[in-house]
């Protein structure tokens, strides 16, 4: 979880021309709930899941308020730090995470999607087996 959350504020740190105090906040502490939940995929999330992680972050103050615009980066670069945490375990032989290297590469890169353009940039980048280091020119 911290690797992951680490590796989600860099994205941020990288990519978004001017970063809020809170959304650099809320990339680092987005998924502390798992310590109490465990980390269950987005998809595999039920209603009942979702307003438990809730009530947790704010029990445990991770509650960070953003708006709109920065919701939309935060969902954008954990997508795309999954999607080189998938990258990563490919390379080291893991057979198993090609599923979840498409499913979060087509998320990332639909243009019907919310995705901040210049994250969905290094996705398509990425594909193309361009993307390292992020932000590089």
């Amino acid at each position: 979880m911290g690797e992951h959350s680490h590796g989600v504020a860099l994205i941020i740190l990288a990519l978004h021309p001017r970063p809020s105090h809170a959304l650099l906040r809320a990339a680092i502490l987005h998924d502390l709930h798992e310590v109490h939940t465990g980390d269950i995929p987005a998809f595999a999330k039920t209603r009942e899941i979702k307003m438990r992680e809730q009530a947790i972050d704010a029990q445990i103050g991770t509650d960070v308020r953003l708006e709109e615009s920065e919701l939309r980066w935060l969902r954008g670069a954990d997508l795309l730090e999954c999607l080189l945490w998938a990258r990563e375990q490919r390379q080291m032989g893991n057979r198993n995470v090609a599923r979840i290297e498409e499913h979060v590469f087509i998320a990332l890169s639909a243009t019907t999607t919310d995705i901040p353009a210049e994250i969905r940039r290094q996705a398509l980048e990425y594909k193309a087996d361009r993307s390292w280091p992020i932000g590089a020119k």
